[in-house]
């Protein structure tokens, strides 16, 4: 995916996950904020890593890793039956910023409009990220798709913070991951 003038100056993270556009607009800008701090909260707390445990753990830090293990598969499970209810769209390769996202479709939104990109982040969240944005620029592709460039809409200083803080883990973990394959 090409990355444009908002990707260049900000940290941003390639994902393959469900994406949707809406064409609405939130009519309460205070409860889609915290609807997106939970939204990225979840996701935070699906992607955590179980923490190693030793071979030679016995007592409280076993049952606790047994614990978080029971606990994870549980929630794996449950992400399953709810996934096989939910209409999620399939999985697309978006490019994520605190500012901007892109995402390739074969059926663009009209340039200028504004809406709502709703991003599963984890295949085992509940429900997506909902958050305001406008086209800002269509880019046809040479299979006959156009790439979608959003610019994110103000949606609150706390939902932003988190957003970013998410975005910074997801690129972290990306780049110990690429040094670990080494």
């Amino acid at each position: 995916m090409s990355n444009d003038a908002d990707f260049a100056t900000q940290l941003s993270v390639p994902l393959l996950v469900p994406l949707c556009w809406r064409p609405e607009v939130f009519a309460n800008t205070a409860e889609a904020g915290s609807a997106a701090v939970r939204a990225l909260a979840t996701a935070v707390s699906l992607a955590e890593r179980a923490p190693l445990v030793n071979e030679e753990a016995t007592g409280l830090e076993l049952e606790v890793a047994r614990l978080h293990q029971k606990t994870q598969l549980l929630i794996e499970l449950l992400a399953l039956a709810l996934g096989r209810d939910a209409t999620r769209p399939d999985p697309c390769e978006v490019q994520l910023s605190g500012s901007a996202c892109s995402w390739r479709s074969a059926s663009p939104p009209a340039l200028g409009s504004e809406g709502t990109v709703e991003i599963w982040l984890h295949p085992a969240a509940p429900e997506p990220i909902c958050w305001p944005a406008q086209i800002a620029k269509l880019l046809p592709q040479a299979d006959g798709s156009t790439l979608v460039q959003a610019r994110l809409l103000p949606l609150g200083e706390a939902a932003q913070s988190t957003l970013d803080r998410h975005i910074f883990q997801l690129h972290r973990r990306a780049i110990a991951e690429a040094r670990a394959q080494r």
